[in-house]
């Protein structure tokens, strides 16, 4: 027998383990690195949600708005200063993740509300997975 190449089964065995082991060390980091991807997202969204609101009260005297139906002199409402390309980090399916008028209902959601002294604060919060709330902001209240 001359010049034999090739590998035989049993270093492909050992190469096989030894590429299931990493992947089983590597795996649970990288979804975890990813669940904290996914509330940085959600984390994002709500800064321009915040950041939203101030300009909106900057623009209107000190008054926040109520929900994102109450409007500015100039006619813009507070959606309006949300950046549309804001997107939900968990399924990426809604053009604006935010629910205006109360807590965030569902993961990778916004919440702004402002029911318990309206026009004078707000509260946002963010869902994380299953629903769990990963912040609150509040401002006045």
């Amino acid at each position: 027998m001359r010049g034999r190449t090739g590998f035989t089964l049993i270093e492909l065995m050992f190469v096989v383990v030894i590429i299931s082991t990493l992947m089983a060390i590597a795996y649970p980091a990288f979804y975890r690195m990813r669940e904290r991807a996914k509330e940085a997202g959600v984390k994002s969204n709500a800064h321009t949600v915040q950041l939203a609101a101030e300009d909106f009260a900057a623009q209107n005297s000190g008054i926040y708005a109520v929900d994102d139906t109450s409007a500015l002199p100039t006619g813009d409402t507070l959606a309006d200063l949300v950046v549309p390309s804001v997107s939900n980090p968990f399924d990426n399916t809604d053009a604006t993740p935010v629910t205006w008028t109360g807590p965030a209902d569902a993961e990778g959601r916004v919440g702004y509300d402002s029911s318990l002294d309206p026009g004078v604060g707000y509260v946002i919060d963010g869902q994380g997975e299953g629903g769990i709330v990963i912040f609150t902001l509040t401002n006045g209240l």
